[in-house]
């Protein structure tokens, strides 16, 4: 991995916490900035669904943000390889995303990036076409995009970016940004099947009283053995 970062898989194992640059989504050849909004929003969910199934876990906290790659240096020239955005071999990191995933799960390390940290896209000069000043603006614009669609459309409050400001700039001519995103997972989660009932009144009871079991399972142990002792004459099944 590029810059001792891991695997999206390796996250998704728990194997690593680290930054992962191999799930980013192609934007390259969209239209329009909000073509490349719904495509980063749709891979972000297909990351908290696979974050999910791999490590019993689910999203608890996450957050967004920007920064710079480049190619490697060619030696004895003031010059950088060309910087391939679906090549993360490619990119040299550490100056950018290694940079930031240390600033944000270093010490003391933020609640929204204890577990890991995955690139979501690349942005070069040809990536969106907009009529906004560089490459970095284009970058911001897109963060922006989907600050709005988790913090205002959605009212996501697991999204812990705490406003709208464009932060640091590079202040350089970097040849390509990337989106990110940071995350922590909740406590694992415990599950339970329930043979067919055969009215609506049960289901929606049972549905009630698994939402209940969840709930009790992270928050108090004592608690919840007494409710699987309560529902163990039922024909009602556990597992973890």
């Amino acid at each position: 991995m590029p810059g001792g970062g891991c695997s999206f898989q390796e996250l998704c194992e728990g194997t690593k916490e680290s930054y992962a640059c191999d799930h980013t989504v192609d934007i390259s050849n969209v239209e329009t900035l909000t073509e490349a909004r719904d495509r980063v929003i749709w891979n972000i969910e297909n990351i908290f669904k696979a974050l999910t199934r791999g490590r019993n876990r689910e999203v608890k906290e996450f957050y967004i943000g920007k920064t710079s790659i480049r190619g490697e240096k060619i030696q004895r020239k003031d010059a950088y390889k060309e910087v391939d955005p679906t090549d993360p071999g490619t990119w040299v990191t550490t100056d950018g995303i290694a940079a930031r995933w240390q600033h944000h799960h270093g010490k003391p390390c933020r609640s929204y990036a204890r577990d890991g940290m995955v690139v979501l896209a690349v942005v070069t000069k040809d990536t969106i076409p907009q009529k906004l000043v560089n490459k970095e603006d284009s970058a911001f614009a897109l963060e922006q995009q989907l600050l709005h669609h988790f913090l205002i459309d959605k009212a996501d409050k697991r999204c812990k970016n705490t406003g709208f400001a464009q932060g640091s700039s590079d202040n350089d001519d970097s040849p390509a940004y990337v989106v990110y995103m940071t995350f922590s997972l909740g406590e694992e989660l415990l599950y339970m099947y329930l043979e067919a009932p055969s009215d609506t009144e049960t289901v929606v009871s049972l549905n009630f009283l698994h939402k209940s079991i969840v709930r009790c399972a992270q928050e108090d142990q004592t608690l919840l053995n007494g409710l699987r002792k309560m529902v163990s004459k039922l024909n009602i099944h556990f597992y973890s």
